[in-house]
């Protein structure tokens, strides 16, 4: 059973007009409870688990090119970094981050100064992707991104740009719609003490959030020359959609 689609909510981390300070700290506090559920550790997993399987031996010799779309505070690039870098010190990444603010991007690229990574920045535009030509990076992924792109025709045209722009395959996390989601957001947020801000955010982007068949059908559409999934993710109502091309 899925609830409900509420595709006009907007999200407070939305508003352009939020003073940069409160952006930043919310954005943080976001970063933590991620860490805290754990969003990134089971982002990590699935990804290394994935990637690595899909370079050939040229490639895994030479930079891989990864696209983050939605990038944020920096807080996943960090962390794959940071993984790679513990786990796959053979592999040398060539990491990239898309984001609409200005002020962010610069925060999220000096994160991962500090920590010894560096990144290329783009600022999200008009363009958006069609700014990048065909292939431009091996991987292209994101987190908590696709239920902001509504509505469904729009985040047609969005994933039919990953696949242009991406070499070797995508893989994207979000949350996914489904009933009971809003009670579980909040019992479990009471239990970590969540900013209620952020709780009453991640009760939107349920809200908002696309199921896992109506992303299916998205990628399914003229996806030759393409291989395409999406999974559900377990103890969360989390989907996983991945893409992976095919060889010629």
């Amino acid at each position: 059973m899925f609830a409900p689609k509420q595709i006009n909510e907007s999200e407070v981390l939305d508003d352009p007009s939020m003073e940069i300070d409160t952006r930043l700290q919310l954005l943080s506090e976001l970063d933590q409870l991620n860490h805290n559920l754990p969003v990134y550790r089971i982002f990590l997993q699935r990804f290394f688990a994935w990637m690595p399987s899909l370079l050939s031996n040229e490639q895994a010799s030479t930079p891989i090119r990864i696209l983050e779309v939605g990038s944020g505070s920096g807080g996943l690039a960090l962390e794959i970094l940071k993984y790679a870098r513990a786990h796959y010190p053979h592999l040398k990444l060539e990491y990239s981050l898309l984001e609409t603010a200005p002020e962010i991007l610069a925060w999220s690229h000096e994160r991962l100064t500090k920590e010894g990574f560096q990144a290329s920045t783009f600022i999200a535009d008009e363009r958006h992707l069609k700014r990048f030509a065909p292939q431009s990076f091996d991987f292209v992924i994101s987190l908590h991104v696709l239920h902001h792109v509504q509505p469904m025709g729009t985040l047609k045209h969005m994933l039919d740009d990953v696949k242009r722009i991406a070499t070797n395959g995508f893989f994207m996390a979000d949350c996914a719609r489904q009933l009971g989601t809003t009670l579980t957001t909040r019992i479990v947020n009471r239990v970590l003490g969540t900013n209620p801000v952020l709780v009453g955010d991640a009760i939107r982007s349920f809200r908002r959030a696309y199921t896992p068949s109506e992303i299916a059908s998205l990628l399914s559409e003229n996806e030759s020359p393409w291989d395409c999934s999406v999974k559900t993710v377990s103890p969360f109502p989390y989907l996983i959609a991945t893409g992976e091309r095919r060889g010629d």
